[in-house]
């Protein structure tokens, strides 16, 4: 397989005797609608005239995307390998403190669709502690159909296993029948970009409408220790690769002074993005997993550039299309001595790319200037319904009475001075993998951290039983002082050296922060909807703890 292939589903061979299948497709549009299309999308979209005014909204999303440039992957190195992303930015506004909410995949896709934390909505780990986000929560589907608008997902899903969309608010959809045997983004990636593909085909002038095409990679690097991933990778290395190691990278000595978990989850990781024996801390395949990582950024620039080359082909909906870009988390890579995400607030793994285009010329303003306001990915939701209203007045309805105060970023893509959050807000209560306990050791898990302009405090915490009310005793913390070198690489843990800054970050967001908007009371249905949802989280953490024991 080579990286060319990417840019035809199922990697299929065309000559002069076959005809593609996107041509097959538009020959036979009915049928081949109701076959590729997992939800009957067209009911709400096909009846539809362009609505002068709104703009269409395309969301690109794409998994374990970190920021980039971020001092070590460079911009000359990013421009390389993903020059879709150049192309992206022309004209646009980047935002260079933009950050998930929560780690890993699963609760950071609910922060994104509802504009609540995880904590707020239960939806709380990956690793099958939650099978689904409740549909009892509003997402950003449901408050633009409320507007008028057609709201559709494309692609990879992972908030509930049906992966049925509709229940939260959305159209559209791939048959996941396509899907078998393909369990590598390298394949899915593709599939997924042609069903969205032949979606436009056929809507894209019936708008307005608010659209998400959803990519995994390059996630499988979480699969680097797979044959076809390696087998991939020397076949499609990297068009710009990087020799040195982050200047980051610590040891499990160096790591001795961060919280426990850090080290649980390196000795677990390294065993299974690099094949090491169980818990060997030394890993000499850096530069290969680096390098494996950026050539897996490339079969993603083929299918940007191939959402960009759609629109160009169609300047009228083009030129009516506001993009927003960005990721549902990062990636490691090494910082740390880590890969992967979870288990830790490095930026690595929770700052995230943001970038909106908007060639209305509406909203976003000098587009030059870098915006370093922070942001968070709990203020999309609010962020979607200010471009599809044209302003704020959404903030007045009761309705939205749990998102009236999230951040305007509308305000910041208009001007470059306007006031961001004065912190970000991030949590993280993965569980270390079942088969590697408890040999791999226990320690607190469940994360909580505030990031500011000067500085980044985590709380690492343990729950008492069936609740999510933390144990005191035993708390683990984390403060990086970014008025230092070290603390601004995050490397020098001055929660022991600095108690009065610890102390001052620590009542903030215990005392104030927390109980005011990581805990914030819920409308009733959501409180009730949140309720259910960690119901289900202890019944199977209890589970879990019982299988640990055998």
């Amino acid at each position: 397989m080579t990286i060319s292939d990417f840019a035809q589903p199922g990697h299929m061979h065309t000559d002069g005797n076959a005809i593609s299948r996107r041509s097959f497709i538009k020959a036979t549009a009915a049928a081949a609608s109701a076959a590729l299309i997992g939800q009957p999308m067209t009911s709400r979209a096909a009846s539809r005239t362009p609505s002068a005014g709104r703009p269409n909204i395309l969301l690109i999303m794409l998994d374990q995307q970190r920021a980039q440039p971020d001092g070590y992957v460079t911009r000359d190195i990013s421009d390389a390998v993903m020059p879709s992303l150049k192309r992206l930015r022309q004209g646009a506004v980047s935002f260079d403190n933009f950050y998930c909410a929560a780690t890993n995949c699963c609760p950071s896709r609910g922060t994104l669709i509802t504009g609540l934390y995880a904590h707020q909505t239960g939806y709380l780990t990956t690793n099958g502690m939650c099978p689904r986000l409740d549909t009892g929560f509003k997402t950003w589907g449901h408050s633009l159909r409320d507007e008028g608008y057609a709201t559709n997902w494309f692609g990879r899903w992972h908030i509930s296993r049906e992966d049925d969309v509709e229940p939260y608010g959305f159209g559209g959809g791939t048959d996941l029948s396509k899907m078998r045997g393909k369990p590598q983004g390298i394949d899915k990636d593709p599939i997924y970009m042609e069903s969205y593909l032949d979606w436009f085909d056929s809507n894209a002038g019936k708008g307005p409408w608010a659209t998400a095409i959803s990519l995994t990679n390059p996630h499988d690097i979480c699969e680097y220790w797979k044959k076809e991933i390696q087998d991939f990778v020397k076949q499609n290395p990297a068009r710009a690769a990087l020799s040195s190691l982050p200047a980051n990278l610590e040891t499990d000595e160096q790591l001795a002074g961060k919280p426990s978990i850090q080290q649980i989850w390196r000795r677990i990781i390294l065993h299974q993005y690099m094949s090491l024996r169980p818990f060997e801390t030394v890993a000499p395949g850096w530069p290969d997993l680096i390098n494996a990582y950026l050539a897996l950024q490339q079969t993603i620039d083929i299918q940007i550039t191939r959402v960009l080359d759609a629109l160009d082909k169609r300047p009228d909906v083009r030129d009516n299309t506001i993009i927003v870009f960005l990721a549902d988390h990062g990636e490691y890579l090494g910082a740390h001595g880590l890969c992967g995400k979870g288990y830790a607030l490095y930026d690595e793994a929770i700052k995230i790319p943001l970038i909106v285009k908007d060639p209305t010329g509406r909203w976003a303003k000098q587009p030059e200037v870098v915006r370093q306001q922070l942001a968070s990915m709990v203020d999309i939701h609010g962020l979607m319904l200010t471009l599809a209203t044209g302003g704020n007045d959404w903030r007045a309805k009761p309705q939205f009475s749990h998102l009236r105060n999230r951040l305007d970023i509308g305000a910041i893509l208009q001007n470059p001075r306007a006031a961001g959050r004065d912190y970000v807000l991030h949590t993280c209560d993965e569980l270390p993998p079942l088969p590697h306990l408890p040999k791999a050791g226990v320690a607190p898990n469940h994360i909580v951290g505030m990031r500011t302009a000067s500085a980044k405090l985590g709380i690492y915490s343990d729950w008492q039983p069936d609740t999510a009310n933390v144990i005191p005793e035993g708390q683990q913390f984390e403060l990086y002082d970014y008025n230092t070198q070290g603390g601004r690489a995050e490397l020098d843990n001055a929660a022991s050296s600095k108690p009065a800054l610890l102390d001052e970050m620590r009542d903030r967001l215990v005392n104030d922060i927390i109980p005011r908007e990581l805990h914030a009371p819920l409308p009733p249905d959501f409180a009730a909807a949140n309720e259910r949802a960690m119901a289900i989280f202890h019944e199977n953490f209890d589970k879990r703890e019982a299988q640990s024991k055998k």
